[in-house]
């Protein structure tokens, strides 16, 4: 492990290992956020999906009903 930069260092080590701490609390907040929005999206995504299916089920409702007019009307 000497090769590492500042191993021997108490000062070195001091500071080293106080931006890694910052640096794994920064990627952790990171890792929240971006979970959340996740949640997010996904949230919106299925909305999304069940706003098409009805719109989807509206048009074949009215196709249908168009079909059994024009069948009533011959």
């Amino acid at each position: 492990m000497a090769m590492l930069p500042g191993w021997n260092s108490l000062d070195a080590v001091g500071s080293i290992g106080h931006g890694l701490h910052i640096a794994a609390m920064l990627v952790l907040t990171l890792l929240v956020v971006a979970e959340g929005m996740a949640l997010v999206y996904d949230g919106r995504k299925y909305a999304l999906i069940g706003a098409v299916e009805r719109e989807i089920t509206a048009s074949r409702d009215q196709e249908r009903r168009e079909a059994e007019d024009r069948h009533r009307t011959r």
